[in-house]
């Protein structure tokens, strides 16, 4: 793997346990800004590299895993898989979107 591919698997296991932590503290209570964090990392971490997103949510979900292991709620571990793997399909197609658009906008600026 190359040197950007390490860089992108650290910041989302980091990225995944910081989220973890917050949410394994005994007066967090909220569920759906858990939820929302783990798609927005998901999304920012899918549009910095696309290639490979279920790599990148299945990083997140080990690292947001790792302080739910004293649990044994195997639910929540596919859950936050599920919804990282939506994050970063999501900012793949998005980042896909914008390449695209792009590379669209610079063939009528040559043809001109």
């Amino acid at each position: 793997m190359r040197m950007k591919h390490w860089a992108v698997l650290v910041l989302s296991v980091t990225a995944g346990m910081l989220v973890g932590y917050i949410d394994s503290r005994p007066t967090w209570d909220d569920t759906g800004i858990t939820v929302a964090a783990i798609i927005g990392t998901g999304l920012i971490i899918g549009f910095i590299e696309r290639r490979r997103s279920w790599l990148w949510a299945l990083s997140i979900a080990c690292g947001f895993s790792v302080f739910q292991l004293n649990s044994n709620h195997v639910s929540v571990t596919l859950a936050v898989l599920a919804f990282s793997l939506l994050g970063t399909y999501l900012g793949a197609l998005v980042r896909r979107a914008i390449s695209i658009t792009s590379s669209a906008g610079d063939k009528g600026v040559r043809e001109k």
